[in-house]
């Protein structure tokens, strides 16, 4: 139950294509980073208003060697690149007046962006808020961009709803009890992994099911 939104989209994707589930899921971070590269040409072109310097931006980020190699293996790094590549998209797409639709956009693909890996509040973050003010300047109500805003960005953490659930089928691997509220807060925050440390050192020992599960 780390990562809800690549797990609910990995089993999405395992259910309905063919080879084995490895293959599937990697398939997954392939398309997605395929996609992130399409949308990154597309806004670096538009801001530049030069195609090739958008052929040129999207080249060098999908040769790069380390976006490569996570983009063949089941991590969620891959859909991470897609949110933002999306969200740079949308602030290209927006330029140069912002309106309700796009930071509606931008909204749900910053809780979307949480869902998945939570430094993408590094960028989701500032192209949201200046969506806002753009939008605002462009005639927009501040109460109404504000609603929009926060339905949208609630809609995208929608898939937190799911660790709960998860937790309580006793997994063989999870990481910690996500069903207290304690539990779910010290799990969204990333106290026991992630960020700062891969994790706790009871995490993914004879307590989390792992060894039970192998014996």
């Amino acid at each position: 139950s780390g990562y809800p939104l690549f797990l609910l989209l990995a089993r999405a994707v395992a259910s309905v294509l063919v080879g084995s589930v490895a293959t599937r899921v990697n398939a997954l971070a392939a398309v997605a980073d395929a996609v992130a590269a399409g949308l990154l040409t597309f806004a670096a072109a538009r801001l530049s208003r030069i195609t090739a310097a958008g052929i040129l931006a999207g080249g060098l980020f999908a040769f790069s060697s380390r976006v490569w190699s996570y983009a063949t293996v089941a991590e969620g790094f891959a859909l991470n690149n897609l949110i933002i590549a999306a969200l740079v998209a949308t602030l290209a797409a927006a330029e140069p007046k912002a309106s309700q639709r796009h930071v509606a956009i931008a909204a749900a693909l910053l809780g979307l962006g949480i869902a998945d890996h939570l430094t993408s509040v590094f960028v989701s973050v500032p192209i949201v808020v200046w969506l806002l003010l753009s939008a605002w300047r462009a005639g927009a109500t501040a109460s109404s961009l504000v609603l929009t805003a926060s339905a949208c960005g609630v809609a995208g953490l929608m898939p937190y709803v799911y660790l709960p659930f998860a937790s309580a089928g006793h997994a063989a691997v999870s990481w910690g009890d996500e069903t207290s509220l304690a539990g779910f807060v010290r799990h969204v925050s990333r106290a026991e992994y992630g960020m700062l440390q891969l994790a706790s050192t009871h995490v993914g020992t004879a307590s989390s099911g792992l060894d039970h599960a192998l014996a």
